[in-house]
């Protein structure tokens, strides 16, 4: 049984990862990119976050990672810190439910978005509940989030800025209204 402490922390845990999303969001995103920026193929930052993993448990999904000098490092108070330096790393960074940092780069291991497919229709991505066409990182984000059921899952994206939250295989929360309605009305129609 969770104990009533630690549920509070993960709550509010959970409330700094969005809010530092929100902030890198802000900061890169509601800037345009200059032409030549654009020719350079810059990029914005982009992030893959999952919030409660634990190695006991979730191990057998992560491959890789990296070790990084803010493996173990908390990120209470800090996250936004932590991001910058992280803003154009590739792969996951999975955080346990203390805020405590366990990997950077972590790749997720045996996706298999069909598992995920509830809805009729022809657009995958659709089906799977995004408004739009997507990368892997999200595709990636929302299966974790199935495998994992225990966990927070948050993406930024690097071209649009949209962030999203995913909670056993469904997107919970997203800048993008259409997708919660999308969701909504799947759930009302099982």
């Amino acid at each position: 049984m969770v104990k009533r402490n630690d549920y509070r922390r993960f709550i509010d845990l959970q409330d700094e990862v969005l809010a530092s999303l929100r902030s890198i969001r802000e900061k890169y995103h509601n800037v345009p990119l200059m032409e030549e920026d654009k020719e350079k193929d810059e990029q914005r930052p982009a992030y893959f976050i999952i919030l409660g993993y634990d190695s006991s448990k979730h191990s057998k999904h992560v491959f890789n990672g990296t070790k990084h000098e803010l493996i173990d490092s908390y990120i209470t108070g800090n996250l936004d810190g932590i991001l910058e330096q992280l803003k154009f790393r590739d792969g996951a960074i999975l955080i346990n439910c203390n805020g405590k940092i366990e990997r950077v780069g972590a790749w997720i291991t045996n996706i298999n978005p069909q598992k995920l497919l509830k809805h009729s229709g022809e657009d995958i991505y659709k089906k799977l509940g995004f408004a739009h066409d997507i990368g892997t990182r999200h595709v990636s984000a929302l299966y974790s989030s199935d495998i994992m059921p225990e966990t927070r899952v948050y993406t930024l994206s690097g071209s649009s800025g949209d962030i999203r939250v995913y909670k056993k295989g469904e997107i919970i929360e997203s800048t993008i209204k259409e997708e919660l309605k999308n969701n909504l009305e799947a759930l009302v129609a099982a």
